[in-house]
């Protein structure tokens, strides 16, 4: 709660029912949201408003794919009374997405398309494999054809072993979710670690917060970043998102592929240029007004992700940006931002690694 999350998933057989109880009893004090992993004593809270639903299955593979859905039409029935809804997420690997493409009638009475697949310190710009993006644009394109909210996962676990500069990836990764209409951020990670468990190295300082309970610098990330996010949600949602490009990705590098990169935003965003000689790529998600004729945008620095602390002053990325619009707000940690607008219609950002904006335009 301290952190500005307002959602956790607990598997619930690791606990007694007064113990769950007790959970979710503190849960609905401070308006924070439950998906159960499993259907334990839930005989006990039907009447808790604070209850999404039940995880049916994380990371189905392709072939039990149609027994899932069917668990989730069997759970409505049983259980939507009560306001609760079925919960699937999907793998993260491009492989799987050409299957639920195919086959983008199964799973329709879950009401969201959630995924896994994670960036680190990220490699968009500099690797060769992955598809990444594509992921991305995949399960948003299904979410739109299904009529569902899209949720996206970011890493939170085992990260002080894997090195990712938390200070800039909670954001980067929020903003890239964003560019693609993401509508759910959420943080994974095992609550079994302990400092028992070292197959992945050491636990006690790996995630957001220590085995002990004790909050690492992971923990103070998350929060400045969840921070952001619930500034800027009252405005982004005001928005849909309408297609996603890229801006000096080098085609070599699958994981910044796009395949259906949105050719129609040209009247609104006209040109970029920085002094970096193209070495900036950028990720730019396009959105229109959901009650009127507005636009906006994010704008994204997706170069890896250096070690420099976010917010450090020392980093500068002059960019210049030409926009169509008379009315241009810019809003850079959530809030809004001052940008000088030069005589010939460029508007000067810091595009630092790591920066990420959000703008409307009227």
């Amino acid at each position: 709660h301290d952190a500005h999350f307002n959602m956790t998933t607990v598997y619930s057989p690791w606990y007694s029912k007064d113990e769950l109880l007790d959970f979710i009893k503190w849960c609905a004090r401070y308006e924070i949201f439950i998906i159960f992993l499993e259907l334990s004593y839930v005989e006990e809270y039907t009447d808790c408003p604070v209850i999404w639903g039940h995880l049916i299955k994380d990371e189905p593979q392709t072939k039990d794919y149609e027994a899932y859905s069917q668990r989730c039409t069997e759970y409505v029935e049983k259980y939507g009374k009560y306001g609760w809804k079925p919960f699937v997420n999907y793998f993260g690997f491009y492989k799987f997405w050409p299957y639920l493409t195919e086959h983008d009638g199964l799973y329709s009475e879950v009401p969201v398309v959630s995924f896994d697949h994670y960036f680190g310190n990220s490699a968009l710009c500099e690797t060769g494999h992955d598809n990444m993006l594509h992921v991305f644009e995949c399960a948003r394109d299904l979410a739109w054809r299904k009529g569902q909210d899209l949720w996206t996962y970011i890493e939170s676990y085992n990260i002080t072993n894997w090195g990712v500069n938390t200070s800039k990836s909670f954001r980067y990764a929020s903003y890239i979710s964003f560019s693609f209409g993401s509508l759910g951020i959420l943080y994974f990670q095992y609550g079994d670690a302990s400092r028992n468990h070292t197959s992945e190295g050491d636990w006690t300082k790996g995630s957001l917060i220590n085995w002990d309970y004790s909050k690492n610098q992971a923990w103070y990330d998350a929060k400045e970043a969840n921070e952001e996010i619930l500034r800027l949600a009252p405005i982004y949602t005001q928005y849909k998102n309408i297609g996603t490009y890229t801006v000096n990705c080098n085609p070599k590098y699958s994981s910044a592929y796009l395949e259906d990169m949105y050719p129609y935003f040209g009247n609104v965003v006209e040109d970029i240029k920085d002094d970096s000689n193209g070495s900036v790529a950028y990720l730019i998600g396009c959105f229109d007004k959901k009650s009127s004729s507005g636009h906006a945008f994010t704008l994204v620095n997706i170069n890896n992700l250096d070690d420099i602390t976010y917010g450090d002053n020392t980093e500068s990325t002059t960019t210049k940006i030409k926009i169509n619009g008379n009315n241009v707000t810019f809003y850079r940690d959530g809030y809004v931002s001052e940008v000088p607008c030069d005589e010939n219609g460029y508007y000067t950002l810091n595009m630092k690694n790591g920066s990420c904006w959000f703008v409307t335009v009227d």
